[in-house]
């Protein structure tokens, strides 16, 4: 969000929860319908993406994004690797937040389309 200027921040401090967990907990389990955006502030995270790929995220990086894009299910199982502080934006918020912050908004795209191609690279190698 180093991109987003003071008003979008603004504006996500006031739809978005903070969130503790330790190290060790389940933060989004594939399969589940998804109804939170978590954006990482402190810590670092697991995220499994079934059957066997697997990446670290910390802070600055985000998940939950795709669930609340399409509808469908989790893609991925994230579990908080370290104690972890999280901003949390629920479904409800989801769309106001992407219209608040334009910054934000590029950021999830690319790391989509980043997401996409490292899927497609595992799948064809």
């Amino acid at each position: 969000m180093e991109n987003c200027t003071r008003r979008q921040l603004r504006a996500i401090s006031r739809i978005a929860t903070v969130l503790e967990t330790p190290a060790g907990q389940v933060l989004a389990r594939a399969g589940e319908p998804g109804d939170h955006f978590f954006f990482i502030i402190d810590g670092a995270a697991r995220v499994e993406v079934p059957p066997q790929s697997h990446h670290r995220v910390g802070p600055g990086e985000f998940f939950g994004e795709m669930s609340l894009l399409d509808g469908g299910p989790r893609s991925a199982i994230v579990v908080a690797d370290t104690p972890i502080r999280l901003l949390v934006v629920h479904r409800r918020d989801f769309w106001k937040l992407l219209k608040e912050a334009p910054a934000l908004t590029e950021q999830i795209l690319l790391t989509l389309s980043q997401r996409v191609r490292r899927a497609e690279k595992a799948v064809s190698a």
